[in-house]
């Protein structure tokens, strides 16, 4: 719950730049502003991120993080992970689209509409080649420096299917 009781939220993710906006003891705190705001501009990192406020709204956003709905009858599911939902054998399951905030209220998307988010991490893939790194269907931001391998090793290994 936050400091305000206004909504209660779970974030999947790093954000890379949590000391931007004050101290806290994990990152995810600091998104807090960004929520009340609806504005995500000006974080760096991974984003999949679900918040129930006080009228049993339920909001979610991703930037670079992947984050699935999936219908049953009139309920909706969602996970950071597709394989969850697919395990459930729910329907018409799909990946949010990025940057975008979807509210749903009594199992229906109420809207999807852009809200302010970071700017996208592009890399250099080839000689005109660029690519989003969120468009990764498992990117992960501490990867390369988990393994050490750089990102033209990495974009090479997805490329050969690694």
């Amino acid at each position: 719950m936050t400091k305000n009781k206004q909504f209660i939220f779970a974030h999947n993710g790093v954000i890379t730049n949590h000391s931007d906006f004050g101290v806290f003891p994990v990152d995810s705190m600091s998104l807090e502003k960004g929520i009340l705001e609806r504005n995500f501009k000006n974080y760096q990192g991974s984003i999949g991120l679900c918040w129930i406020d006080s009228y049993k709204n339920i909001f979610l956003y991703r930037h670079n993080q992947e984050l699935s709905i999936g219908y049953d009858k009139d309920v909706i599911y969602f996970s950071s992970d597709k394989d969850h939902l697919k395990e459930l054998s729910l329907e018409n399951i799909q990946t949010i689209k990025e940057d975008k905030l979807y509210r749903i209220k009594k199992g229906k998307i109420i809207y999807a509409k852009n809200i302010p988010s970071p700017k996208p991490v592009t890399l250099q893939y080839g000689p005109g080649v660029t690519t989003r790194l969120g468009e990764f269907e498992h990117y992960n931001p501490n990867y390369y420096s988990r393994f050490g391998e750089s990102v033209n090793e990495f974009l090479e290994n997805v490329k050969q299917g690694e």
